[in-house]
């Protein structure tokens, strides 16, 4: 009951975030994309009980971890972040990816959540559903990924929203 509970708070959480959800970092912004709107704003609206780890481009977590996560250089990335859960027990992310290369951040993405569903297959099993239903979706020139059991969801509520705008 109590992880159902964590569940449902965690996805509403990640839902507000992603709403959003379109860069981060400093700002930056290209012709599809809300100059005001960055994902280190947009992250840190997260309840940090829930996904308590956040880095974004330019924090030297991010940079320093990009080949390790993504495969990719953090020179690469135009802007991107990532909220997490610091005790890694749980898969759930959000990984956001914006890059000059748009098939070069979607298999940054695809990696990332091989990676991840390599990493909890056989340790938690009961967290595999969440690699089944993790959305990788572009929107507004960024790649995202969002490993969820509500995935679909919170891309769809995404979309609405920013179509709405």
């Amino acid at each position: 009951m109590i992880i159902l509970k964590k569940l449902l708070i965690m996805t509403a959480c990640a839902a507000s975030a992603v709403l959003m959800l379109t860069g981060c970092g400093k700002g930056n912004s290209s012709e599809k994309g809300d100059p005001e709107i960055t994902a280190k704003t947009v992250l840190s609206q997260i309840d940090p009980t829930l996904m308590d780890g956040m880095a974004c481009k330019g924090d030297e977590l991010f940079d320093k971890n990009c080949m390790k996560n993504y495969g990719i250089s953090d020179e690469d990335v135009i802007d991107g972040g990532i909220l997490y859960n610091k005790t890694g027990d749980r898969p759930d992310e959000i990984s956001v990816l914006k890059m000059d290369d748009s098939d070069a951040a979607h298999d940054a993405l695809k990696q990332r959540l091989e990676q991840r569903r390599a990493i909890f297959d056989g340790y938690a099993p009961d967290e595999m559903v969440k690699f089944d239903r993790a959305v990788i979706t572009d929107f507004k020139g960024y790649w995202i990924l969002i490993i969820s059991e509500e995935a679909q969801d919170l891309s769809n509520q995404v979309k609405a929203h920013f179509d709405g705008r």
